[in-house]
C-alpha cells in the first residue's frame, strides 16, 4: 500500500512563490483544520494534481490556481508542488510537477514547465525520469496502486464536485463505471458479442457448406457406385467382345482374303478397261488425224513444219501465259470481293452505329426539349415561341440558352447586391460591437482607475485625520495662548499702574511680535481647517461612491448567482473578473460558428438540391436506358429470334456458306452436265468421267436423257439456293447492322446489374 508523507507547496493560489510551506502527514490520520480562506481546499487541490495532473475546477484552465501575478507584483510568477511518498512495493519516490503563469494586457498565460519522478532504491539508489521521456499520470498511477478515477472522484474530490453522487443517472453510472473501471468490461462484452455474432454467421456459412459438402458426399458416392457397377459391366462387355473378336477372327480373315482378291479383279478389270479406251482412243485420234491430214496436207519441208511447231508452241506458250494472267486476274478479283465482302461487313457495322446513335441523339433532343419546357415553366419565362410537342430548332435552342443566361445574370447580381448589402450590415454591426466594446474597456479602465483613486483618497483621508488630529493639539495650544495673553494684558495693566512704562512698552512690544507670530499660526490653521473640510466633503463623497460601488457590486454578485449555472455552462467556469469579456467574447465566437454552421448548412442543402437533381436526371436516363434496352433486346430477338447473338450470326453465315457452296455445285453441274450432254452426243460417245466405252448405244442415250432430267431441276434449285441466299445476306446485313447495339446491350446490361446489385447492398 503507497503512503503519502510530505508534500512542499510553492506559489500556489495564497502561497506566494517565495513563501514554501512543507506539510507532513501522519499515519494513520492527518486532520486539516483552520478558518476559512487559510487553504485547507488548496491542500487538496495541490494533492490532486500532484497526482493526477488535472486542475481545479473553475480555476479558469489553471490559470487562478497559480498565485495571482499581480498580487505579487511580478510579470510572471512559478509555481511547484512536490510530493514525497511510499509507493506500493515501498519504495522512496518524489514527485515534481513546476507551473508558471505570466501576465499580458488583458489575460493570463498559463504554461506547464518540465516535471520529474525520482525514484530510490532499497541501497539508494536513484532512478529519475522526466516529462520528456515519460508520462508523469501514467507512472503515478502505477506508483500509488489506485485508478485516475478513484483519485478524483474519491480520494481527492474537490468540495464543488463532492455532490456528484446526487447526480443524474447516466453522469452517476458513468463516474461509477470510471471508478470500478467497468468500461474495458463492457467494451470487452461488447466485443465478445461482437465475435460471437461474426462466428456465428462464420458457423452458418460454414454449416451451409458442410450441408452442400454431404450433398457433394453423397452425390459421390452414388456416382461411385455407379461408376463400379458400370465398370464391372464393361468389363464383363469386354469379355464378351474377346469371344466374340476370337469367334470373328477366322471369319474376317476370309473376308479379308476375299475383298483382296475383290480388289485385284477390279483393278485387273479396271486396267482392262482402260486399255481397251486407250486403243480406242487411239484408233480415233489416228482416223481423224488421218482425215485432218488428208483434208490439209502441209505442203513444205521439214524445216517449215517445224518452224510451224515452234511458231505453234509459241502460240500456245503465250495462250499459256494469258491464262496464267486471267487466273492471277481472277484470284486478284477473289481477293478484292473478300476485302470488299469485310468492308461491307464493316461498313454495315458502322451504319449500325450511326443509326444508334442517331436514335441517341433524337432522344438526348427530346430530353433537352422536356428540360427547356420544364425550366421554362418552373422559372416562369413565359411563351418562347414554339410548340409544345415540336421539337425545338437550334435557334429556339440558341434563345432559351440566352434568356436562361440573362435571367442567371441577373440572378447573380441581385445576390452580389444583397450579399454587399449583408457585408455592410455586418461591418456596421461588427463596428459598432467593437465600438461598444471600446466603450466598455475605457469604463471599465476608467472604473479601475476610480478605484485606485478611492484607494489613493483612502490613504489621504488617514493623513487628513492624522493632521486633523494634529490641529485639534494645536487649537488647544492656541486656547491656552489666549488665556496667557489676556493674562498677561491683565498683568500688563496691573503693571502699568505699578512698573515702568518703557519697559512695559518693550516687553508689549515682544508680546506683539509673539501674537503676530501666533496669529499667523491661526492663520495657517484656519486655512489648514478649511482643507480639511473640503477633504471631508470629499471623504463623504468618496463614501457615496464606494456606497454605489458596493450596491453595483451586490447586484453584479445576484446577477451572477442567478445566472451561475448559464456561465458556467458557457464559460465552463465561473471567472472572477472580465465576466462581460469573456461572454461578449464567447457570443461573438457563438456568432462566427452559427454564422459558418449556417454557410455550411446552405452549401449542403445548395448540395443536396444539386445531388438530388442529378439522382433524378440519372434516374431518368436510367429508366431510358432501360426502355432503350428492352427495345434493343427486343429488336435482337426480332430479328435473331434469340438472346445468344454471336451464335446466330456465326450460324447464320455458315448457312450462308454452305447455300453458296451448294449454289456453286448446281452451277458447275449445270456446266458439267452441258459438257457431258456435248459428248455423249457425239459419235462413238465414251463415258466423260472414265473415257470408258459404252457398251451399247442406248446406254449413251439414256445417260443423256437422265442428265436433260437432271439438267430440268438444276435451274429451280439454282433460283432457289439465289433466293435463300439472298435472305440470308439481309438478314446478316440487318443482324451486323445490330452489332454496336448487341454491345451497347451488353454493357447496359451489365451497367444494369451493377445498379441493382448496388442498390441491393
Amino acid at each position: 500500500m503507497s503512503v503519502i508523507e510530505k508534500m512542499s507547496i510553492t506559489g500556489i493560489r495564497s502561497f506566494g512563490p517565495d513563501d514554501r510551506q512543507v506539510i507532513e502527514f501522519f499515519r494513520p490520520l492527518t486532520l486539516i483544520l483552520g478558518p476559512n480562506g487559510c487553504g485547507k481546499t488548496t491542500l487538496i487541490e495541490c494533492l490532486r494534481y500532484i497526482t493526477t495532473g488535472d486542475m481545479p475546477p473553475n480555476s479558469d484552465r489553471g490559470g487562478s490556481f497559480v498565485h495571482d501575478p499581480k498580487f505579487a507584483g511580478e510579470q510572471e510568477v512559478k509555481a511547484q508542488v512536490k510530493l514525497q511518498f511510499k509507493d506500493v512495493l515501498g519504495k522512496k519516490v518524489i514527485v515534481t510537477r513546476s507551473l508558471m503563469v505570466t501576465q499580458s494586457v488583458k489575460k493570463l498565460t498559463l504554461k506547464t514547465l518540465e516535471g520529474t519522478v525520482k525514484r530510490y532504491g532499497p541501497n539508494g539508489e536513484k532512478t529519475e525520469l522526466s516529462t520528456k521521456c515519460a508520462e508523469i499520470d501514467a507512472e503515478m498511477i502505477g506508483f500509488l496502486g489506485v485508478s485516475k478515477a478513484i483519485l478524483n472522484h474519491v480520494i481527492f474530490c474537490h468540495q464543488e464536485e463532492s455532490n456528484w453522487p446526487l447526480s443524474e443517472g447516466k453522469a452517476l453510472k458513468q463516474r461509477f463505471d470510471e471508478i470500478f473501471a467497468a468500461t474495458r468490461y463492457i467494451k470487452a462484452l461488447e466485443e465478445i458479442r461482437k465475435k460471437r455474432n461474426e462466428m456465428t454467421n462464420e458457423i452458418k456459412i460454414y454449416q451451409t457448406q458442410v450441408d452442400s459438402l454431404v450433398n457433394n458426399k453423397r452425390k459421390a458416392e452414388e456416382f461411385q457406385r455407379e461408376l463400379e457397377s458400370n465398370e464391372s459391366r464393361l468389363s464383363a462387355c469386354r469379355d464378351s467382345i474377346q469371344e466374340l473378336e476370337r469367334k470373328f477372327q477366322p471369319i474376317s480373315e476370309k473376308l479379308l482374303d476375299i475383298k483382296a482378291k475383290q480388289d485385284k479383279i477390279g483393278n485387273l478389270q479396271g486396267q482392262l478397261d482402260k486399255s481397251l479406251e486407250l486403243i480406242k482412243k487411239y484408233e480415233k485420234d489416228e482416223r481423224d488425224l488421218r482425215k485432218s491430214i488428208g483434208e490439209s496436207l502441209f505442203e513444205g519441208s521439214k524445216e517449215d513444219l517445224e518452224e510451224e511447231m515452234q511458231n505453234f508452241n509459241a502460240f500456245m506458250s503465250q495462250k499459256r501465259k494469258k491464262l496464267e494472267r486471267l487466273q492471277q486476274e481472277m484470284s486478284n478479283l477473289q481477293k478484292k470481293y473478300q476485302s470488299d465482302q469485310k468492308v461491307k461487313a464493316r461498313l454495315l457495322e458502322e451504319l449500325g452505329k450511326l443509326k444508334s446513335e442517331n436514335e441517341r441523339y433524337k432522344q438526348n433532343v427530346s430530353l433537352r426539349d422536356s428540360k427547356l419546357r420544364a425550366l421554362r415553366k418552373k422559372l416562369g419565362l413565359g411563351d418562347l415561341g414554339f410548340d409544345e410537342d415540336e421539337p425545338l430548332e437550334d435557334s429556339q435552342v440558341q434563345n432559351v440558352m440566352r434568356n436562361l443566361k440573362q435571367r442567371n445574370s441577373a440572378t447573380q447580381s441581385e445576390f452580389q447586391n444583397c450579399k454587399l448589402k449583408h457585408e455592410t450590415n455586418e461591418n456596421r454591426l461588427q463596428n459598432l460591437i467593437q465600438s461598444t466594446c471600446m466603450e466598455k474597456a475605457q469604463k471599465q479602465m476608467q472604473l479601475s482607475s476610480n478605484n485606485q483613486q478611492v484607494a489613493k483618497n483612502k490613504t489621504t483621508l488617514r493623513n487628513i485625520n492624522d493632521e486633523l488630529n494634529r490641529l485639534d493639539s494645536l487649537a488647544n495650544l492656541q486656547d491656552n495662548v489666549e488665556k496667557e495673553l489676556q493674562e498677561s494684558e491683565d498683568e500688563l495693566k496691573n503693571l502699568e499702574n505699578s512698573t515702568n512704562v518703557d519697559d512695559l512698552r518693550q516687553h508689549l512690544s515682544s508680546k506683539q511680535q509673539k501674537r503676530e507670530e501666533y496669529e499667523q499660526q491661526l492663520t495657517t490653521l484656519n486655512q489648514e481647517m478649511n482643507t480639511l473640510q473640503k477633504e471631508s466633503k470629499i471623504r463623504h463623497e468618496i463614501d457615496l461612491v464606494n456606497k454605489d460601488i458596493n450596491l453595483k457590486q451586490e447586484a453584479i454578485d445576484k446577477v451572477n448567482s442567478r445566472h451561475k449555472d448559464t456561465l458556467l455552462h458557457l464559460l465552463g467556469e465561473l471567472p472572477e473578473q472580465g465576466i462581460c469579456d469573456k461572454v461578449t467574447t464567447l457570443v461573438n465566437n457563438l456568432n462566427q460558428k452559427i454564422d459558418e454552421m449556417n454557410k455550411s448548412l446552405e452549401k449542403e442543402r445548395s448540395n443536396l438540391s444539386s445531388l438530388k437533381t442529378t439522382e433524378k436526371f440519372h434516374s431518368n436516363q436510367l429508366a431510358a436506358k432501360k426502355e432503350l434496352l428492352t427495345t434493343n433486346q427486343n429488336k435482337i430477338f426480332g430479328v435473331c429470334g434469340s438472346q445468344n447473338f454471336e451464335y446466330s450470326c456465326d450460324n447464320l453465315k455458315s448457312n450462308i456458306k454452305e447455300l453458296q457452296d451448294e449454289k456453286g455445285a448446281l452451277t458447275g453441274s449445270l456446266y458439267l452436265f452441258n459438257k457431258y450432254i456435248e459428248k455423249l452426243k457425239k459419235p462413238r460417245p465414251c463415258c466423260p468421267l472414265c473415257t470408258r466405252s459404252f457398251q451399247q448405244a442406248n446406254e449413251a442415250q439414256a445417260l443423256i436423257s437422265d442428265l436433260q432430267k437432271k439438267l430440268l431441276n438444276v435451274p429451280s434449285a439454282l433460283e432457289q439456293k439465289t433466293k435463300l441466299i439472298g435472305e440470308k445476306e439481309k438478314l446478316l446485313n440487318k443482324m451486323l447492322e445490330l452489332k454496336p447495339v448487341k454491345e451497347a446491350v451488353s454493357i447496359s446490361s451489365y451497367a444494369c446489374e451493377n445498379i441493382n446489385n448496388f442498390n441491393k447492398n
